[in-house]
């Protein structure tokens, strides 16, 4: 019988991105939806024979940042595992969230429920001399899991600006940084998408000899 490939595949910027990334006249095919049901990111021609290749010839589990509700925007359909919110969610093939994954974070992310709101409001003041940055802590079931920093201005010195003030915070060694576009997510060690693929390889992976490709960060 032929095994199927597991493809690990990131979203946004690598199988589709907003129009502010290339010219509208290539970028033909709705990929995602705003919060006011608006197209809000495409696929060009070539984004779409890959992403039918992909699904016809593996099994596709999007690994992305992307919330629960963000990834119900994509309008794509998915039929594997999926690992959001740069890993504290795992939902199973019926979309039903793995429960022991769950426990696990919750267990690791009980420490940092109130110091993430108070890490947000330090950040926000090395902010301060900029006016186009906005932050704020994303959650999922009630539960919160990392600071989302996001800039209007095109201008990469801001974050490298908010980064170097806050060097010196007592909440440094706590937290890593990830960077793509204007979005800076700031993430509890606890939370990453290496950790939540081991744990998901781990769960389904019952042929070593499975190939196993990786798209994206």
């Amino acid at each position: 019988m032929l095994i199927k490939p597991l493809a690990l595949m990131d979203l946004d910027d690598t199988l589709f991105q907003t129009a502010k990334h290339l010219p509208l006249s290539v970028l033909k095919h709705v990929a995602t939806l705003d919060k006011n049901g608006q197209p809000l990111a495409f696929m060009t021609d070539t984004q779409l024979q890959f992403w039918q290749w992909l699904n016809a010839s593996t099994e596709v589990i999007p690994v992305t940042a992307r919330s629960v509700s963000g990834l119900a925007r994509v309008q794509i359909e998915f039929s594997s595992w999926v690992v959001c919110q740069h890993g504290a969610v795992i939902l199973s093939p019926s979309g039903v969230i793995d429960v022991d994954w769950a426990a696990r974070m919750n267990t690791q992310l009980a420490r940092y429920q109130s110091d993430l709101a108070s890490y947000c409001f330090e950040i926000m003041q090395a902010a301060q001399p900029f006016t186009d940055v906005r932050a704020w802590v994303t959650d999922e079931f009630e539960q919160s899991i990392y600071i989302i920093v996001k800039k209007s201005a095109n201008n990469d010195v801001i974050f490298k600006q908010i980064i170097d003030s806050l060097k010196n915070s007592p909440r440094a060694a706590d937290y890593y940084i990830h960077i793509n576009g204007n979005t800076m997510a700031v993430l509890p060690h606890v939370v990453s998408k290496q950790s939540a693929v081991a744990y998901l390889l781990q769960r389904i992976q019952h042929d070593s000899a499975r190939p196993i490709i990786g798209w994206g960060d």
